[in-house]
């Protein structure tokens, strides 16, 4: 083998020139070519392994209190530098006479002996953490000089530091943050205490403790950082399990008021922010019960606490509002000036939470103020105020800017805004359509006060308001999903008549329960809601008709229009006490006859359309199958649900006159049918068959 001096040497030469070199006597590129045998080679690898093990740097002393994290770090140190340069050193010397290798290994042996010395003793998190990142970049940094031949070794030696890092983390955070606990009990429930600095300690105190161990963990790899992830989830766990406990004790036993609501905006606080923490620290969201469990509690007692909030507020707002309302001299400001000093206990740094503070302020002012305005006689209002919609208007308009200022993304909630709106039409139409937006931006809220604010005015019944407003809905509902031929399903193509019978029904059922006369007036009352609806559904059609091109791949909307057109008309005539006399049924009937006889007319054209393509090949090519025009017929009425039979029975009866008058245009207009099809009589009365035959199958 090629060495520094070229001479072949015997094996006891060669070993004397290796301890020499070892030990610095000479230079590595004076190894020379050794011819050594088994026994040789077995001294050579012992006096490489007793070089390292005289050279190696020695633990530091095993301290039975305080921190040995300097004297492990020094330690650390000083064996990386050294196996780096001895490797680097020894190279020459080692590699050719394939020693090189024993080198490393003695080395990592040696590490792991030490290493396995130093996980005996008791280490803190921050030395555990040391050791392992120390480990990976010792192994598997770019610029490692170590080989490891035994991986086992190397595997459960960083499984046995990650398993006891992980013990002594858990019972360090458990130990930290059962003193924020501790400490959070003494102190935040003072109200007089809770500065800036409190409002925000717990929440940043706890993510402080975990998040030092996350960033830890992820020098060392994704591995590591995992499993302290799921053990922080744990024990954050854990602590809101004793702080939400404690809170709902608390929450219990003292009343709060607006004089310590600050405490709530504290609990509302902590609690969005350990829910922000909670999901940015799970590694799987959707497989993990522990971060469930955790958010479920945290959304509990935030929820409880901003419960209290609304109740304070809403006695602010009551209080207020109904001596506002009842000596009407009261100006609104003071109940504005009470929220604003609600607000002002809170830091600079809290505005998500002022967000949410504010957001339920003007929402327990905007009910509040509904629900004592429609206490409040309207006549009286106008003796005080003289144009009292104007006032109502006004102090609208107060509240929004005064909550702009407060918060810009809180005021953002339109209820009173738009429930105002229905105080200043007095033309039905339009209250309605208003009423419809109402109900779709304000679902709940609308059940609650649009009935009342309408009989407040005055201008429409309970009854009428309801049906009305649902009405209204049923329209824009129909507006939006049904002019899409590929959404109209058996359910939607029955779904307008069946939707706006079943509002109109209920009223007429209720209304039989009291007696003859109340149900004649509840049926001119649904008959008139029922002409409303009509009138928007067939321009709303007629509209669509005129822009639309129908053929015969978008029928099934006209055959929709002349379903409903009839069920509409069925139930008008069903619900009209005088039919004989009553403008408003032959009304109705007008439009629904005007618009389904409009839809009919296009499906005749459609027929028509297809009946001439094909028999005017029919009978030019004489050879082309009169089945083709009844299965493209077929495959219209096919697309009819089941339950659609009598329209089918209109489409039927179409596509048969369509194709019988084009079938007798085209013979007519025909020669010489004897030369081409012998009979000719006996071929048209097969085909007249064919047609009575198709349409009795449809």
């Amino acid at each position: 083998m090629p060495s520094g001096s070229g001479v072949e040497v015997s094996g006891e030469t060669g070993l004397r020139i290796l301890r020499e070199i070892l030990s610095e006597q000479l230079n590595p590129s004076a190894m020379p070519k050794i011819n050594f045998s088994e026994e040789w080679h077995n001294k050579y690898l012992q006096e490489i392994d007793q070089f390292v093990e005289n050279h190696f740097p020695k633990l530091p002393t095993e301290r039975l209190q305080g921190s040995q994290e300097g004297q492990i770090q020094d330690f650390l140190k000083r064996t990386q530098n050294m196996i780096y340069d001895e490797v680097l050193r020894l190279t020459p010397a080692l590699k050719d006479a394939g020693l090189l290798d024993h080198l490393k290994d003695s080395y990592s042996r040696h590490i792991f002996t030490n290493l396995d010395l130093l996980l005996n003793r008791d280490l803190s998190v921050k030395e555990l953490f040391c050791l392992i990142v120390w480990g990976k970049d010792l192994f598997f940094s770019s610029e490692s000089k170590l080989t490891v031949y035994d991986p086992l070794l190397l595997t459960g030696e960083f499984e046995r530091a990650k398993q006891k890092l992980l013990q002594n983390l858990q019972i360090e955070m458990s130990t930290r943050l059962q003193c924020i606990f501790e400490n959070e009990k003494k102190h935040v429930h003072n109200v007089d205490s809770i500065k800036e600095e409190t409002f925000n300690s717990i929440h940043i105190d706890v993510i402080q403790i975990l998040d030092y161990a996350i960033r830890d963990a992820k020098k060392a790899g994704q591995t590591l950082m995992h499993a302290v992830q799921i053990l922080c989830c744990g024990e954050l766990r854990s602590f809101v399990q004793k702080f939400v406990d404690a809170e709902n004790e608390r929450l219990k036993q003292v009343k709060i008021t607006e004089k310590n609501s600050v405490h709530l905006f504290w609990i509302i606080k902590t609690c969005i922010q350990l829910r922000c923490y909670a999901e940015q620290i799970t590694p799987d969201i959707n497989n993990s019960d522990v971060y469930t469990s955790t958010i479920f509690m945290l959304q509990k007692l935030e929820g409880d606490a901003s419960a209290s909030v609304q109740k304070i507020m809403n006695s602010l707002a009551q209080e207020n509002l109904e001596s506002y309302f009842k000596k009407r001299n009261r100006h609104i400001d003071i109940l504005m000036e009470a929220i604003q000093m609600q607000c002002a206990c809170l830091p600079e740094t809290a505005s998500e939470i002022k967000t949410v503070v504010v957001k339920i302020a003007y929402n327990s002012v905007s009910k509040v103020y509904l629900e004592c305005l429609m206490k409040t006689k309207f006549r009286n209002l106008e003796q005080c105020w003289e144009n009292a919609e104007e006032k109502i208007k006004e102090d609208v308009q107060y509240f929004h800017e005064t909550f702009s200022e407060l918060n810009d993304i809180a005021a953002q909630n339109q209820l009173l805004q738009k429930m105002s709106k229905v105080l200043h039409y007095s033309d039905v139409d339009a209250l309605k359509i208003t009423c419809c937006e109402l109900f779709k931006d304000f679902p709940q809220e609308s059940e609650q006060f649009v009935p009342g604010l309408l009989r407040w005015k005055g201008v429409l019944s309970r009854q009428q308001i309801e049906m009305s407003t649902r009405l209204q809905c049923i329209f824009e509902n129909e507006k939006k999903h049904v002019h899409n031929v590929d959404s109209i399903t058996e359910e939607t193509f029955n779904s307008i008549h069946i939707d706006v019978i079943q509002n109109l029904h209920y009223a007429i059922l209720d209304a039989e329960k009291v007696g003859q006369t109340l149900i004649h007036a509840v049926q001119i009352l649904c008959c008139g809601e029922l002409r409303s609806f009509v009138q928007k559904y067939v321009d709303a059609e007629k509209e669509h008709l005129n822009k639309v091109k129908f053929t015969e791949k978008n029928f099934k909307h006209l055959f929709r229009i002349i379903n409903t057109c009839m069920r509409l008309r069925y139930y008008a005539a069903q619900i009209s006490p005088d039919k004989n006399n009553s403008d408003v049924y032959l009304s109705t009937i007008c439009m629904l006859q005007n618009l389904e006889d409009g839809a009919s007319s296009t499906v005749q054209n459609i027929m028509n359309g297809l009946a001439q393509e094909n028999l005017v090949s029919h009978f030019k090519k004489r050879n082309r199958h009169i089945d083709i025009l009844m299965e493209a017929i077929q495959t219209q009425c096919a697309c009819l649900p089941e339950t659609a039979s009598e329209v089918k029975t209109v489409v039927v009866k179409i596509a048969y006159n369509s194709v019988s008058k084009v079938y007798l245009e085209c013979l007519m207009k025909t020669k010489n049918l004897e030369e081409c099809w012998g009979n000719a009589m006996e071929k048209i009365k097969e085909v007249f068959n064919i047609f009575m035959k198709h349409s009795l199958n449809w």
